[in-house]
């Protein structure tokens, strides 16, 4: 019989550049910096994108077919804009290339599965669910 594998630990707080006290060193301060800023300007580049797609569905109660792919395709765009700015942040950390050029990709599908989840309650109509009206 096998033994059962043990899930490895959590990295410790040194090896994540924290010293005693929870004070960041300056190459993990400097890291922190960059990851945030790069997140923030994919994810504002990102939700223009989405907010404009919003705008033109907006006069819509419930998305047709074609303002459901509108919304979920300008996900994707601000998933993919998102993982880009991540993946620029991530490029000092001597990550493989190949994992820093899907970040963006598996980023984008993750957005488009979530404002797929995101818009299915509102563009279900209750006509479709054979709710009698009241």
């Amino acid at each position: 019989m096998k033994p059962e594998r043990i899930a490895p630990l959590p990295p410790s707080p040194r090896s994540l550049g924290l010293e005693v006290g929870g004070r960041l060193q300056p190459e993990a301060r400097a890291f922190y910096r960059r990851w945030v800023g790069w997140t923030v300007a994919g994810e504002a580049a990102g939700f223009a994108v989405a907010a404009s797609a919003g705008v033109l569905v907006a006069p819509q109660d419930v998305p047709t077919v074609p303002e459901f792919a509108l919304l979920v395709g300008a996900g994707s765009i601000e998933g993919a804009l998102l993982g880009a700015g991540q993946a620029i942040a991530m490029t000092r950390l001597q990550l493989p290339p190949r994992m820093l050029r899907r970040w963006p990709v598996v980023t984008s599908v993750a957005a488009a599965l979530a404002w797929t989840i995101g818009l299915l309650p509102s563009s279900i109509t209750s006509t479709s669910l054979n709710v009698p009206s009241q």
